[in-house]
């Protein structure tokens, strides 16, 4: 199965992250990528537009997991 997460919701409601961290999406694929390495299921996680505050492409994979930001006048809702 190929679970679809819109990042920045799950990150606002984290108990772990913040959105004020700078590098909250770092923090979150590590989060997912140590949770879907013990299986066989896949993840994307979208994030809403992009910033020019990060340094990750418009898609990005590591460690199992892909990673897309929307266009930054575009929401991944």
């Amino acid at each position: 199965m190929n679970y679809l997460i819109d990042g920045y919701n799950v990150i606002g409601v984290s108990r772990q992250m913040s959105l004020a961290d700078k590098d909250k999406e770092e923090q979150f694929v590590a989060l997912l990528s140590a949770f879907f390495s013990s299986n066989k299921d896949s993840c994307t996680v979208v994030f809403d537009g992009k910033s020019l505050e990060t340094g990750w492409q418009s898609s990005y994979h590591q460690a199992g997991i892909d990673s897309v930001f929307t266009d930054s006048a575009e929401s991944a809702d």
